[in-house]
């Protein structure tokens, strides 16, 4: 064998090193190796390769075979694959298998995310505490231009008319009757509303106004910038109970709250809020399929509402004056939402009319009035030992105890369009002509807030009814953009009807004894913010035409303009 044929069975010996390198044994290994570098060695000998060629083989065959060992040790410390044998399931099998597992798991996954949600606040900027969610705060304000405009003919009666309030207080009783007036006037309130558990709520309302005035909340403007008051409107808790199919049935208030009863401003001025207690019970009348009414008035429900509301607290007396209340009434809403109510009221003050000194003392100087706007009839309840002293103190010379209807239907035929029909009557069943008499002995009576009087032992001039009523057409809530409401009233009052303190302060200059009507309009700017304006023309019922020649009533127009926003 030549060494040219040698030279690649010296590479194969060499690839041997490696390949053989697991042999049986070590002897056997060793005898490969030896044999390998022997042929090797005779290969430099015969010059057929070099040295250094000889040794690059041998290190690359060890480098081979140490390599090839440490890969074989790896695969043989790792533990055998197991075999895993999946039976063949049919194509429908699978698919219904995968609708039932998306079916459970997305309910689960609802109900872990929901309530993940509400334990963590998701959404909600920060970290608020619990409570925060049981708050819920809203309020308006409103801004107005106002015109008082005075007729032409009062300028002969303002020395005849007088501000009975103001002589209570200690002034003059001068009053405006001539000069026409204009103003701003601003009213803003802010409501909290707070569910203390399920079906009780507490209440806050504040607003612009003063301590003094129930009527009204308004602010004038113009008092070179000293800021205005803050007064607490509304304080009250409620509580309303529903039966298991969410009827409220009953609802029980405290403290300062709005007026519980359906009334309209010919008793009561929006802006009145009452203290005391009220409940209101209600029953559901809807009735059965077999009803013949059923299928016209879905919805029926008759209420019942009772009040006891303190009006003023005497110090060292025990003739504290009460409002006590009882108003029984229906509430119908039929297919189409047209709703009609009716509602009879009987409100029975009790100790509020004045009491006349003996002369020269003032133990009686509580039974005046805290808070009057004029036109009840009145008697000097002050009895100074000097008879040319003048009067201090008036008080009112009858009971009040009204009885009261309101009605009102709300078509909805035209929807979005509204016709709204509004009338209210009064009647004041505890004026007694013989006991205001005998009240006011030895003083004259006041009639209307002037100085048209009876003296004693004249016949007295009854006037106990009032009345109004009002149509209005549009959207029923002006609250969005585009909506309008179109109204026109007419209201008739006369001075003992109703007790001048809680009447509409916008009507007249005094409260009662006025007549008139008022035009009303309001439009939406943008969502809860809107313009209305209102133009009033009213002027006394009892005047001076039949007491003196001057043939002449007092006149009184108004004009409002305001633009209102709520949040």
């Amino acid at each position: 064998m030549t060494m040219g044929k040698l030279a690649p069975l010296a590479l194969l010996m060499c690839a041997c090193i490696s390949s053989n390198i697991q042999a049986s044994s070590e002897e056997d290994v060793l005898k490969v190796k030896n044999t390998t570098l022997k042929l090797i060695e005779a290969l430099v000998n015969e010059g057929v390769i070099t040295q250094q060629r000889a040794d690059e083989l041998v290190s690359e065959a060890e480098r081979e075979a140490k390599a090839k060992i440490e890969l074989e040790e790896r695969e043989q410390s790792q533990p055998p694959e197991k075999v895993i044998r999946v039976p063949y399931v049919p194509d429908f099998v699978k698919d219904q298998i995968r609708e039932e597992v998306k079916s459970e798991l997305r309910e689960d996954v609802v109900d872990a995310v929901m309530t993940q949600a509400k334990t963590e606040r998701w959404g909600v900027p920060g970290t608020t505490p619990e409570w925060t969610s049981r708050i819920k705060v809203s309020g308006d304000i409103r801004l107005r231009a106002e015109g008082e405009m005075y007729g032409d003919d009062n300028e002969e009666l303002d020395l005849l008319y007088f501000d009975f309030a103001d002589i209570n207080d200690g002034g003059n009783g001068n009053i405006n009757l001539v000069e026409d007036r204009q103003r701003m006037r601003l009213r803003a309130r802010l409501k909290i509303a707070a569910k203390i558990v399920q079906g009780l709520k507490a209440e806050f309302r504040l607003a612009t106004g003063s301590t003094s005035n129930p009527v009204s909340l308004n602010e004038s403007l113009g008092d070179y910038f000293v800021s205005d008051s803050i007064v607490l409107d509304r304080a009250y808790l409620q509580y309303d109970k529903n039966d298991f199919e969410g009827f409220n049935w009953l609802t029980l208030a405290g403290g300062r709250m709005p007026n519980p009863h359906f009334s309209t401003d010919l008793v009561w001025d929006s802006d009145v809020n009452f203290e005391g207690v009220a409940s209101t019970f209600r029953l559901d009348i809807s009735g059965g399929e077999d009803d013949v009414f059923a299928a016209d008035e879905q919805n029926r429900t008759m209420y019942f509402t009772l009040g006891a509301f303190p009006v003023q607290e005497i110090e060292l007396s025990e003739k504290d004056k009460w409002l006590f209340s009882a108003q029984i009434g229906a509430l119908f809403i039929s297919d189409s939402q047209s709703e009609f109510e009716v509602a009879i009221s009987y409100y029975d003050y009790h100790n509020i009319e004045g009491k006349r000194n003996s002369q020269g003392s003032d133990v009686f100087d509580y039974t005046a009035p805290d808070f009057m706007q004029g036109g009840n009839s009145l008697f000097e309840i002050s009895n100074p030992v000097d008879p040319n002293d003048p009067p201090s103190k008036f008080g009112l010379v009858s009971d009040y105890d009204l009885l009261n209807v309101t009605l009102r239907y709300d078509i909805a035929h035209f929807s979005p369009m509204h016709l709204i029909l509004t009338a209210d009557y009064v009647k004041n069943i505890g004026y007694d002509a013989d006991a205001a008499e005998k009240r006011a002995e030895g003083s004259s009576i006041f009639l209307n807030s002037s100085a048209k009087f009876t003296a004693a032992g004249e016949e007295q001039d009854e006037q106990t009814e009032g009345y109004h009523v009002e149509v209005a057409y549009g959207w029923p809530n002006v609250t969005a953009r585009g909506n309008w409401q179109v109204a026109f009233g007419y209201k008739y009052l006369e001075r003992d009807a109703v007790l001048d303190a809680f009447t509409d302060s916008d009507f007249f200059a005094f409260g009662t004894n006025a007549k008139g009507w008022r035009l009303m309009g309001s439009y939406g700017i943008n969502e809860n913010f809107w313009l209305s304006a209102k133009y009033q023309s009213s002027q006394a019922i009892d005047g001076f035409d039949e007491a003196s020649d001057l043939g002449l009533d007092l006149s009184y127009d108004l004009i409002q303009i305001d633009l209102n926003a709520k949040f």
